[in-house]
């Protein structure tokens, strides 16, 4: 519980900003669902429906309420889904990276050969794996 004066105040103001923003966010997340649907389905213009989807999206990155990634990314997704579905270009999927548990390194190394005065270069790798635990790690000579 609050004891001071201002952090009494301060809960009041928190309670305010949470129910404004959560209306404002329920509004935002309906006109890029009804988008959504709207460019699936083909029955209305979908450009009018993704643009007021995209104009809401501005506004709440304008109020601050959402972050300006997350409209860009709900705004990319948007176009791709409209490119892809209504104008019929093979626009990209979205790309999902997966985990890399180990990189391959290679060190090279500089040795001089006692005939003449050649130098050659020769590479030896080293490969490091780590088990699902994490907990062992080994090296092997490549």
């Amino acid at each position: 519980m609050a004891h001071t004066k201002s952090s009494i105040k301060d809960l009041k103001r928190t309670k305010k900003r949470t129910t404004r923003n959560r209306g404002l966010k329920s509004k935002m997340r309906t006109s890029v669902k009804k988008a959504r649907t709207t460019i699936d389905s083909g029955k209305d213009d979908p450009a009018v429906s993704m643009k007021s989807a995209i104009e809401i999206l501005d506004k709440m990155v304008s109020k601050g309420i959402i972050h300006p990634n997350n409209a860009a990314r709900k705004k990319s997704r948007l176009i791709q889904r409209h490119a892809r579905i209504v104008l019929g270009v093979n626009a990209p999927k979205p790309v999902v990276k997966k985990k890399v548990v180990g990189k391959p390194t290679i060190e090279t190394e500089k040795t001089e050969s006692t005939i003449g005065t050649e130098t050659t270069e020769s590479t030896v790798g080293t490969e490091i794996t780590e088990s699902t635990a994490g907990s062992e790690t080994t090296d092997t000579q490549v």
